[in-house]
């Protein structure tokens, strides 16, 4: 798997069902940090259709695409340099892209 190593937690044992309960997913350093927001907007990935279209508008450079095999969606890379413009909200066709305020008043949690 991608970023996960396989440690077994003893010797291997003649049976293939006890050596696979033994064994641990332990998961390695993502090289990436994963930001889903800022101080001025919420970027929910599950909902990201990777049009770029937030990448393309922001002008500081706080959102960057991801794609990585068929993981694909938006990212927040510089979730400081966000100055809370919201072009990226407004261009995002599926409402991926939240103003932080309309959050907080709804009463959802981040």
């Amino acid at each position: 798997m991608f970023g996960y190593q396989n440690l077994s937690a003893g010797s291997p044992s003649s049976s293939g069902t006890q050596l696979i309960a033994r064994r641990k997913l332990v998961r390695l350093h993502n090289p990436i940090p994963r930001h889903n927001s800022t101080e001025h907007i919420y970027l929910d990935t599950s909902k990201c259709f990777a049009c770029w279209k937030c990448v393309e508008n922001c002008p500081n450079g706080v959102i960057e695409s991801i794609s990585i095999f068929s993981h694909t969606h938006a990212h927040i890379r510089r979730p400081d340099g966000c100055k809370g413009c919201l072009k990226c909200a407004k261009v995002c066709p599926q409402q991926a892209i939240t103003p932080v305020r309309s959050i907080v008043s709804s009463g959802a949690a981040l």
